[in-house]
């Protein structure tokens, strides 16, 4: 009987954009005082595609596909918070 082919896990996707995620914020923010990390967080959820395509191109070479699903959630989720974030800072005039 033929083995099925190891499909990876969702958990390990999610976890590794999560991570990935957090290193790029903690980045913008410690620039935050050029204009490179002003910008970085400002579209954090644009500039995020920059290392999580790489991951997510990487996990479906290598076949596992739950992770590169988990990647893309985390993905998702990040590009709604941000757009949710400006378009309050936008509508109510929030500012820092």
């Amino acid at each position: 009987m033929a083995e099925a082919a190891d499909r990876g896990r969702f958990v390990e996707g999610f976890s590794a954009a999560v991570f990935c995620n957090l290193v790029g914020l903690l980045v913008a923010v410690a620039m935050m005082s050029s204009v490179i990390g002003g910008s970085a967080l400002g579209g954090f959820g644009i500039v995020q595609l920059l290392w999580l395509i790489p991951v997510w191109r990487s996990y479906r070479k290598q076949g596992k596909t739950e992770n590169a699903k988990g990647v893309l959630l985390v993905v998702g989720i990040t590009i709604l918070l941000n757009a949710a974030c400006w378009g309050s800072v936008r509508k109510y005039g929030i500012s820092g």
